[in-house]
């Protein structure tokens, strides 16, 4: 083959992934404007109006399959039994949780490293009633087991007469 062959096969071929490309682009616009029509939404003069309008942009809508395992609650201490803690929000919601050798107290005040996560963890012990917290829980089963509390504010003495 010489050289006139092979650009005149490049070339066809170029020119038939140019009509395809039209032809693929072409093709979606149709349907839409046929969807339209078979609604009785569009007429000739709006027809011509939809194919000259600018197309909005489709936006990603993701599909949800479930519902998260771990949450996050503000509240006060108003109950401190064992291994199970009890909340109030500020709603007046309440909620029980579980805890366990993974679950982490920490104070907010401190600056949170992991070189500094030794010194700066509380006992369950230092949780009073009246203290405000954010709990991190996690849902395994029915059950809610605390995973991370954070003492946000310790109990503020009342006036007494």
């Amino acid at each position: 083959m010489n050289r006139t062959g092979v650009a005149g096969i490049i070339a066809s071929l170029a020119a038939l992934l140019f009509v395809a490309a039209l032809l693929c682009a072409a093709v979606p616009a149709q349907s839409q404007n046929r969807a339209a029509i078979s609604q009785g939404k569009g007429n000739a003069p709006g027809l011509q109006q939809s194919l000259n309008a600018p197309q909005h942009k489709r936006e990603f809508a993701p599909r949800v399959i479930g519902r998260a395992n771990s949450f996050i609650i503000n509240g006060r201490i108003i109950a401190w039994r064992g291994g199970r803690l009890s909340i109030e929000t500020a709603r007046g919601e309440r909620w029980n949780f579980q805890l366990d050798e993974q679950t982490t107290l920490l104070e907010s005040s401190e600056l949170v490293s992991i070189a500094t996560m030794d010194d700066i963890t509380l006992r369950p012990a230092d949780l009073r009633l009246a203290d405000q917290v954010e709990v991190v829980a996690e849902r395994v089963g029915g059950r809610r087991l605390a995973r991370i509390v954070t003492r946000t504010a310790s109990a503020q003495p009342l006036a007494q007469r």
